[in-house]
């Protein structure tokens, strides 16, 4: 009975009393009746139970008029107590019915159509109307009413009248709220799903913008929906319908491809609206239901350009890194570089000192003894005359030794020293070594062990034996008391010469053994004893050239033993 004014007819029926027009049209419980006796008068009787619970109730009023069609008179004989309550007009309005009409009914002539002698056929009608009163807002009044004739030119008129504003208020708060969600949802490009537990299948709304096959019905079953799903996400499905159904989820929302066509995604979100008390079963389902392809395709190609850029990232990270390590590794060397030259500049400044040092002395001693020689020749004594030759003589073997240390050091560092193995008679060469050394040193302390199984030649470069054991020996002698003897041991095993040089001297302290090798270092308990600092450095050198190895053994104000491995291949092996 929408709309802003509907009339309804029902036929004919004789003997009709007002209680059964309320249960005809289901106003109250139909298992209610009216007990009272059947007569003219029985629907306005006050003893009437049906009566008075409707009466009593505000939104429901009860009213008999009589109509007078000759004179077109109307006579209301009965309004029940509340009509001002239901209608907010009146019984005195109501009474003066076609001023009431007039006054306050929106639509007049409809109003008044109850008294079209066209009407009289029928035997019941119900209308719809709204009202006007001037002291409360409209009011919608819907009207059941049966009329009879009575006699002559009358006709009796019999009806309720029911409030029904509120219920038309909720109805269009109702309406504008669908309108509104509707407008909201198509705005947003979204449909909705709507599922109650028995009442047939799944109610689809502004689905068909959505422009999906297969769900276009007011009611779908789920099997049908089902099917437009692509058979990789069926699973999916199934599973989460399965848990919602069983009452383990209550909230969901999936993700799908359409199987009409894999490229476009929906995306569902729904809830359980209810569920049943006892088996936790839902018994509504309601939610939404988007086409998220375009944002779908937006988020691949995201995902795409993100990893283009992630990887041009790292392909930059790496060269830069390249570049850092790159950069650093020329910093760092020339760090290296410049330490290497300031250690150079300070080798240089210490060796030209060193240098200038050792040849003073021969030469204040070459001096001394050509000045005797000049000014004295005639008074000294043949004795004393050798002795001053013998010291020129001594001079210049130091200083011819120094200037061969350092003429070796030159060739070592223009790479000019090579190695050269020979056939060498070993106790021939090492005696030689020992007449050079102890010439040089002016001294005889060297103890010379040699093992028995020493073959007599071998394959060995003389040269680089020669420096090695002749640094060895000069420093053993410089660096012990003159009471004390050096060691020199040769042992063979394996097609390696093993030699051993020990002394009882100042030894070398612990914080030199580190740089001990280092070019014009020397230890820092040598105090004023002759040397420039490249004896063991030559000594490493000839070793490394030679494919050998070295070990050092020392205390500190005890003495110090040098083992040296040289491979020398015995001949005819």
């Amino acid at each position: 009975m929408g709309g802003k004014f509907n009339i309804f007819y029902i036929k004919n029926q004789s003997s009709v009393k007002f209680c059964w027009i309320i249960q005809k049209f289901s106003i109250v419980d139909d298992t209610m009746s009216c007990n009272s006796p059947c007569n003219s008068d029985c629907c306005i009787d006050s003893r009437c139970p049906l009566m008075r619970l409707i009466t009593s109730k505000p939104p429901i009023v009860a009213y008999v008029m009589t109509y007078d069609t000759k004179s077109n008179k109307v006579s209301v004989d009965f309004v029940s107590d509340n009509f001002y309550r239901v209608t907010k007009c009146s019984i005195a309005e109501f009474r003066n019915y076609f001023k009431f009409a007039e006054m306050f009914v929106s639509d007049e002539r409809t109003f008044l159509n109850i008294f079209d002698k066209n009407l009289f056929e029928k035997s019941a009608l119900v209308r719809e109307y709204q009202v006007y009163p001037p002291r409360g807002g409209a009011q919608e009044l819907l009207d059941y009413c049966y009329f009879t004739r009575i006699g002559g030119n009358l006709i009796r008129y019999e009806g309720i009248i029911i409030n029904r504003t509120a219920e038309k208020i909720t109805d269009l708060a109702l309406h504008i709220s669908e309108g509104r969600l509707m407008v909201a949802l198509e705005g947003a490009g979204a449909g909705f799903f709507d599922w109650v537990r028995g009442c047939g299948g799944i109610i689809f709304g502004n689905v068909r913008m959505l422009g999906i096959r297969g769900i276009e019905g007011c009611e779908v079953k789920i099997k049908q929906c089902l099917r437009t799903v692509a058979p990789g996400f069926l699973k999916l499905c199934f599973d989460t319908l399965r848990n919602i159904l069983s009452g383990r989820c209550i909230n969901f929302s999936l993700e799908f491809n359409l199987r009409e066509n894999e490229r476009r995604w929906l995306w569902i979100s729904g809830k359980v609206i209810s569920s049943d008390p006892v088996s936790g079963q839902p018994c509504r389902i309601a939610g939404t239901i988007r086409d998220i392809t375009v944002s779908k395709q937006v988020a691949i190609e995201r995902e795409r350009i993100n990893e283009i850029l992630e990887e041009r990232i790292r392909e930059r990270t790496a060269q830069l890194e390249h570049e850092l390590a790159t950069k650093s590794a020329a910093e760092q060397q020339l760090i290296e570089n410049l330490k290497k030259e300031r250690e150079l500049n300070d080798a240089k400044s210490m060796f030209v000192n060193m240098v200038s040092h050792e040849f003073r002395t021969p030469l204040a001693i070459i001096q001394g003894a050509t000045d005797l020689l000049r000014y004295y020749e005639g008074k000294l004594a043949d004795g004393e005359r050798e002795e001053c030759l013998s010291s020129v003589n001594k001079a210049i073997q130091r200083m011819t030794h120094t200037m061969d240390g350092i003429l070796l050091l030159g060739r070592m560092q223009s790479n000019q020293l090579k190695f050269s193995p020979t056939e060498t008679d070993v106790l021939l060469t090492f005696y030689g070594i020992l007449d050079d050394v102890e010439g040089i040193q002016g001294s005889k302390r060297i103890v010379f062990e040699i093992s028995a199984d020493l073959p007599a030649k071998l394959h060995i470069d003389t040269g680089l034996l020669y420096h090695i054991v002749t640094n060895l020996l000069s420093n053993a002698l410089k660096y012990s008391p003159t009471e004390k003897h050096v060691m020199l041991s040769l042992r063979y095993g394996e097609g390696e010469l093993e030699i051993f040089v020990e002394d009882f001297g100042i030894g070398i302290p612990e914080k030199d053994r580190v740089n001990i090798f280092k070019i014009f270092h020397r230890g820092s308990n040598v105090s004023n004893k002759q040397g420039i600092g490249i004896g063991m450095f030559v000594v490493k050198y000839c070793v490394n050239l030679h494919h050998g190895s070295m070990a050092i053994s020392s205390e500190e104000g005890v003495g110090t033993i040098f083992r040296i491995k040289l491979p020398a291949p015995e001949v005819g092996s």
